[in-house]
């Protein structure tokens, strides 16, 4: 986004980057994720149009819900669905037995990543450069075990939203799955944009001009 001359910003959540909090992680909760979009938006002149992805695009629909938060767009990139994760959590858990179970057993989401062959099936393409993958797991961090079982029980309103909406997904997501990416999109009467060649982290494969672009363009309608 900044090389193609666009102002953007992307925040750490508490606990997460470098913010403060890391030691209390386990005991955040979604909403707690909204104040902090919240304050950060607090500073802004002007509301910028919210990207989220994955658990961040729950975050940034409940945060667009807000009446005193006028946002002029919301884009939800491989967003958590309308209705929660039941539907794909079964799913990547009949596929992946073993290492949901792990998982559920250690109340650990990082756990999910310690195999190369399931970290990639659940977040990248088949044609995800191997380097790619072993970053990824080597830099991934714990999240709140709290605030994911929460994407189940804090479900987005779609009626709420007064503001433009795009939605995109990776062609070959695991983890949100193209059905549930489309019914986010007839949630909110609109279109899906599905990225090809990329998996459920739709902002580290293929060309990153190609996501700034769509964002771009999709600021230019909605602005």
């Amino acid at each position: 986004l900044a090389a193609q001359g666009a102002a953007a910003a992307a925040l750490s959540l508490r606990g997460h980057g470098g913010s403060g909090g890391r030691k209390l992680l386990q005991a955040y909760r979604i909403m707690d994720y909204v104040r902090d979009v919240r304050r950060v938006l607090a500073g802004w002149d002007r509301a910028p149009v919210l990207v989220g992805h994955s658990m961040g695009g729950l975050v940034a629909h409940l945060v667009a819900e807000e009446e005193e938060v006028a946002v002029p767009g919301l884009a939800l990139l491989a967003s958590s669905p309308v209705g929660g994760m039941h539907r794909d959590g079964l799913r990547m858990l009949l596929r992946q037995p073993r290492t949901f179970l792990r998982a559920m057993r250690e109340r650990s989401l990082r756990s999910l990543y310690r195999d190369e062959a399931v970290t990639r099936w659940l977040l990248f393409s088949r044609a995800a450069p191997p380097e790619l993958v072993h970053r990824f797991q080597e830099e991934a961090v714990e999240e709140s075990w709290l605030a994911g079982s929460e994407m189940n029980t804090w479900l987005p309103a779609p009626q709420r939203i007064r503001c433009p909406v795009l939605v995109a997904g990776g062609a070959e997501d695991n983890m949100v799955c193209a059905a549930s990416v489309q019914r986010t999109a007839a949630a909110h009467g609109v279109a899906p944009v599905f990225l090809p060649g990329r998996g459920h982290m739709v902002q580290a494969e293929g060309d990153p001009g190609e996501l700034a672009a769509l964002l771009l363009r999709f600021r230019a309608e909605a602005c």
